[in-house]
């Protein structure tokens, strides 16, 4: 019993539990949700392990990702400091950055083996395909939005779809894997069952943009890894580009963006990023604070034609979001931290002989490369669940063993 009653464990089951999120409550009249507990119990738990600071300290001292994680937080506070006051700002910072990124390096310093990070991305692996089963079960009972697409539990068919793509490239993984092994056939069955459910609920999303981060970001990984395979690799992308227009052509959701009418999603996004832009040009330096963005919006009505769309809490643009959140800070913080991420996943898929360790790499940066492309179309983190999933990611690659790698990793 007391083997399974562990840290580690929680940690996995906190991973498994971020759909939790939405079960909120208050304590003390303090805003609360059940992701939050979770990851605040693996915090306290921690500290009651004794961890040494004195060494933690002086490791991060020495830790090459502190200064662009420092920049982002740093970003934000003073961005929050400087633009709004609220409290309830704060438990945004709280809740969606510093507790999500504790979580994540716990999870590093807690580690031992390589066999974590397998541990962590399977977890994540079986929490989507529990997610893509209720969401079927969903679209069963025809419980979809007004234009028939599939949001399950969540606010919208794209928050859905965030929250599955993950789980979905490490189904293809573990696909390809289970055919490559000749694994057992349970396993293979299973693998083929979750990829085609994880499929199927992402497809009836209708999210565009979240397939064609999923096809982008394996046509960047493929040729990462192929360079000279490139041409090959992106008449595929064509191909399945083309089945999607096909396939779509039909689709009311699809006429609007090749015809676009008034109150497209495509009309939609320009108007946001278009308030968004002139937002930032007047705080490129300090940003507008954590949780500002709809108020400033709404302010900034007066310079453009009447809005499309009025509730907008985030620009639908990854980078925007960084920038007028975290001001220039975090946002250059945010890159540093994603180029040295990178730089490290591509030399362990370029440079180790461990052949384990090259494919937790390949679906590290997979993830990653899905997240920065979708961020084009929307903001793929900049939520409690999708916070928690990117500093998981981040963490784990950077847990993967230096033994075989050159030092400049």
């Amino acid at each position: 019993m007391k083997k399974l009653f562990n840290l580690q464990n929680f940690i996995y089951l906190t991973v498994f539990a971020t759909p939790l999120y939405l079960i909120k409550f208050k304590f003390f009249n303090v805003p609360m949700n059940i992701l939050d507990c979770l990851m605040i119990i693996t915090v306290f738990w921690w500290l009651l392990t004794k961890p040494d600071f004195k060494k933690i300290e002086l490791f991060l001292l020495n830790f090459k990702y502190t200064i662009p994680i420092f920049l982002i937080l740093i970003g934000v506070i003073i961005s929050t400091i400087f633009n709004d006051n609220q409290l309830h700002n704060w438990g945004i910072i709280i809740t969606w950055i510093i507790l999500p990124l504790l979580f994540g390096f716990i999870i590093y310093l807690t580690a031992k083996k390589q066999i974590i990070v397998n541990n962590i991305l399977q977890t994540i692996y079986y929490s989507t395909f529990s997610i893509s089963l209720v969401a079927i079960l969903y679209f069963v009972f025809d419980k979809t939005t007004y234009d028939h697409r599939l949001s399950a539990f969540y606010l919208s068919p794209n928050y859905l779809a965030m929250c599955l793509a993950p789980g979905l490239i490490i189904a293809f993984y573990n696909l390809k894997s289970s055919f490559k092994n000749h694994a057992l056939s349970l396993s293979l069955s299973f693998n083929i069952l979750a990829t085609i459910i994880l499929l199927s609920a992402i497809y009836l999303t209708y999210s565009y943009a979240t397939w064609l981060a999923i096809l982008g970001s394996f046509l960047l990984i493929f040729s990462t890894k192929k360079p000279f395979f490139l041409f090959k690799y992106f008449i595929l992308f064509l191909l399945l580009l083309s089945i999607i227009i096909v396939s779509q052509f039909n689709n009311p959701k699809f006429q609007n963006l090749i015809n676009p009418i008034n109150n497209s999603s495509l009309i939609s996004r320009v108007a946001i990023w278009k308030s968004a832009g002139k937002i930032l040009s007047n705080n490129w330096l300090i940003g507008i604070g954590a949780n500002n963005f709809q108020e400033k919006y709404l302010n900034y009505q007066k310079y453009f034609l009447p809005y499309p769309e009025w509730a907008v809490p985030q620009p639908h643009n990854l980078y925007l979001a960084f920038w007028l959140h975290c001001g220039l800070l975090g946002f250059v913080g945010f890159l540093w931290l994603i180029i040295l991420w990178m730089k490290r996943q591509i030399n362990i898929i370029s440079h180790s002989p461990d052949q384990q360790q090259k494919k937790l790499a390949s679906i590290l940066l997979t993830i990653i490369l899905y997240i920065l492309i979708y961020g084009i179309a929307d903001t793929p983190i900049w939520k409690n669940d999708l916070f928690l999933i990117f500093w998981i990611i981040i963490f784990a690659g950077i847990m993967l063993k230096k033994s075989s790698l050159n030092k400049s990793i």
